[in-house]
């Protein structure tokens, strides 16, 4: 078989497993207060009811592990190409030889440094690293090399906004008791090398491990226990990504493998007089792994939460009572189910590292990562709304979509129609965003991004003023637009109608006006209709001049000539 000779193979019928060394804590009520765009607004939080309509509320933290971009891993000169043929990228430090020494790659401080001051978290000038010791195939030296006792990043925070909310769509959305906003708290920021990666169903009976992602730089953020549904979860992992993604510290993609997650749940009832329904009762902690997507993360939380509330409501009588333990999840039945009890739970044995000497920074090198930093996903939602009048939906809309806004922007600077720019934000978000299903080389073939589409700012500027002053209609600006995405025509707007003879008709044409008058004597029917007092066949009269004249009649001037005749 191929995969035989390319992973390693362990054999083994039950594969271990392996837990985060996470303490149990008792989570209290906090009177949140966060931000919204203008000013500190009482947040709510979603309620959940048992069979008896009794209120439950969750306590919700994350664990995330994001992949850094950095051509080299963690502690050796390997490149970290994720996608390449199984155990090709390498090094003897990535899997263990004897003799071989970890050498850290500063590129992955930087990065982390990045991150750290993009959660407006403190940089840590003083940090340094320790084994974590467990046998696991995934793991060939025995121990992960991560900074248990000082990471290089503590605190910090990162707002979920009111508009965070609004344009959230995903699974769980609750519109009817948004929140305002939510200031979720980072308890720390960390640096530790990535495992590889197992693969269980390839061969029956054994474990094939593949190392190329061995030893990649992880930054493991976490965050203090401030989320409260898995509705918030989904908000907080997208934010955090964008985030990533905006500064460039992360790929951040789940599906890829380069952003995963880790949550931990527990519920209380805020308003219960049974003792037994109190919080020291009930915050028993699971923690959730092995979830590859957003929504999976939201589904998931979501089921554990109502798992709890069922669990503590039926009392001891049940099976399946309430523990600290691991559990995964199971997208296809939407269950959660058991991994590893707390008592499972194995001792780490952390050391300091010997091999790697501490990190140690100054403020001179924390001021320049600042200054590099872009500008972040919040800034930039906030300036072009106010910059430019966007509506939220519609910022929102082109950030989600890479090199849309930067290249919104520079067709706000070409375009002699700077104060209106909900003229050119439709032609990106609804005819551009069109084009990103078709290959500009094939129709047929796979979707391709925004920055594949083929035109410049300044071709779609001057649709965008053709239309303005009238020299184009907006039927022919479309098939314009059509000429530059599909065939790749470099023309601006006015040598491209003109290299077609898409001329618009002039508003005093004797021969429009004649169409028009010809029209109504033909369909008598339609025309007495308008008389009598309905205006909609007014459209299928400006419908059909605009089919004869191939859309080069302006639609407005149609309907102004067909008034006049119909009116008589």
């Amino acid at each position: 078989m191929r995969y035989q000779s390319q992973f390693i193979v362990h054999s083994h019928t039950s594969p271990p497993s392996f837990i985060t060394n996470v303490q149990t804590q008792t989570i209290p009520l906090r009177n949140y207060r966060s931000l919204s765009t203008d000013k500190n607004t009482e947040t709510s939080r979603k309620v959940y009811y048992d069979s008896k309509g009794q209120e439950w509320y969750a306590t919700i933290g994350l664990e995330i592990h994001a992949q850094i971009s950095s051509p080299q891993k963690l502690f050796s000169g390997c490149r970290t190409d994720w996608d390449k043929e199984p155990n090709t990228n390498i090094f003897p430090q990535d899997i263990g030889i004897p003799g071989t020494l970890p050498v850290l790659n500063p590129d992955c401080i930087k990065k982390a440094v990045s991150t750290i001051l993009a959660l407006s978290g403190e940089v840590q000038l003083k940090s340094s690293f320790d084994r974590k010791h467990y046998f696991y195939p995934d793991q060939p030296l025995g121990y992960q090399i991560t900074q248990h006792y000082e990471p290089i990043g503590l605190g910090g925070q990162l707002v979920l906004n009111e508009q965070d909310y609004a344009s959230y769509s995903g699974e769980g959305k609750n519109t009817r008791n948004a929140p305002k906003g939510r200031i979720v708290r980072i308890k720390q920021v960390q640096l530790e090398q990535d495992t590889a990666k197992s693969f269980h169903d390839i061969v029956p009976n054994k474990v094939l491990i593949d190392f190329n992602r061995a030893g990649i730089g992880l930054m493991e953020i976490v965050t203090e226990p401030d989320l409260t549904s898995g509705e918030e979860a989904g908000i907080f992992l997208s934010k955090i990504r964008d985030l990533l993604q905006t500064i460039k510290a992360s790929n951040a993609q789940m599906e890829q493998g380069s952003l995963r997650c880790d949550v931990n749940v527990s519920v209380f009832s805020p308003t219960s007089d049974n003792p037994r329904y109190n919080q020291v009762n009930t915050a028993v902690r699971c923690e959730l792994k092995n979830m590859n997507s957003i929504k999976a993360v939201v589904a998931a939380t979501e089921r554990e939460i109502k798992r709890h509330i069922d669990v503590i409501e039926n009392g001891p009588e049940r099976d399946n009572q309430l523990v600290q333990e691991t559990r995964g999840y199971n997208v296809k039945d939407n269950e959660t189910f058991r991994i590893r009890a707390k008592e499972q739970a194995q001792d780490y044995r952390y050391m300091p590292e010997p091999d790697v000497p501490e990190i140690v920074l100054d403020d001179a090198i924390i001021s320049r990562v600042r200054a590099e930093l872009p500008e972040l996903p919040d800034q930039k939602l906030e300036r072009l709304m106010t910059q430019y009048g966007l509506k939220l939906e519609d910022a929102q809309t082109m950030m989600d979509v890479t090199g849309c806004t930067e290249f919104f922007e520079k067709v706000m600077r070409i375009t002699k129609n700077r104060e209106s720019s909900m003229a050119v934000v439709p032609w990106i978000t609804s005819e551009l965003f069109g084009y990103m299903k078709f290959d500009t080389s094939s129709p047929s073939a796979t979707k391709v991004g925004f920055e594949d589409l083929k035109i410049t700012p300044a071709q779609l500027a001057s649709i965008v003023d053709d239309l303005k002053s009238n020299k184009l209609t907006s039927a022919m600006a479309k098939k314009v637009l059509q000429k530059i995405v599909l065939e790749q025509n470099k023309g601006l707007a006015s040598e491209i109608a003109q290299q077609n003879g898409w001329t618009v008709i002039s508003d005093d044409s004797e021969d429009l006006r004649k169409m028009c008058e010809k029209l109504i004597s033909n369909n008598p029917k339609e025309a007495s209709k308008f008389k009598k007092g309905s205006n909609r066949v007014l459209g299928f009269f400006v419908g059909q001049v605009m089919k004869e004249t191939k859309g080069q009649a302006k639609p407005q001037v149609v309907s102004r000539i067909f008034t006049e005749l119909l009116s008589k």
